[in-house]
């Protein structure tokens, strides 16, 4: 008896974790956006603190015209 209500237990916890493909195929697109989005605003920070440091350091901007 409890074995096999060990067993119906399983079956369920078996069938959550079992999805479609094209649902497996949406959950990882909208993972993928969402790391891409962090990975972008990340990439984003670094940029302008890379441009400040640069400016404080006075490097010249690559695009801007040097006045010499």
């Amino acid at each position: 008896m409890f074995e096999e209500k060990e067993n119906e237990e399983q079956d369920e916890i078996e069938e959550l974790k079992t999805f479609t493909i094209a649902d497996y195929v949406k959950m990882r697109r909208e993972q993928r956006k969402q790391d891409q989005a962090e990975f972008e605003a990340k990439l984003k920070v670094l940029q302008e603190k890379t441009d400040r440091l640069k400016r404080e350091l006075g490097y010249k901007n690559r695009n801007q015209k040097t006045s010499e």
